[in-house]
């Protein structure tokens, strides 16, 4: 199943100068717990809200932080056609919860988070459990 079946195309995204307050009311709004970094629409980084946390005990004035500041610059990227298993691997490797998703040109197109991950590749296991007449359910 590649990444793009299961990706969330409902990205929210800045730039690497948008202020850190404004990241926060971003997160708030639109109930999500990371904001993609972005230049020229290809990500070159992620706020997660645990990024947002420390950065609070780390600076005397938080408002005077933007993006690049508190981001994580290891991003996990993955293309959109890539499969599930790959996906994993990826944000494996980064330790990551989320993994931005990319076109050929590599701009981004939506964002995989490891919730929605594991609940595909679960429904999957079971699925294939119960075509063989094993189900535990």
């Amino acid at each position: 199943m590649p990444v793009s079946d299961i990706a969330s195309d409902a990205v929210v995204s800045a730039t690497p100068s948008t202020p850190v307050p404004t990241l926060a009311d971003r997160m708030l709004d639109e109930n999500v717990r990371s904001v993609v970094v972005t230049k020229q629409s290809r990500p070159v980084g992620i706020v997660t809200d645990r990024e947002l946390a420390l950065s609070l005990t780390d600076a005397f004035d938080v408002t005077a932080l933007d993006a690049a500041d508190v981001m994580d610059g290891d991003i996990a990227a993955v293309h959109d056609d890539d499969c599930v298993l790959d996906a994993l691997r990826a944000m494996h490797r980064r330790t990551a919860r989320q993994a931005a998703v990319v076109n050929d040109a590599r701009r981004l197109v939506g964002v995989l988070t490891l919730d929605r991950l594991v609940a595909t590749v679960a429904e999957e296991l079971f699925e294939t459990i119960d075509a063989v007449g094993q189900s535990p359910r």
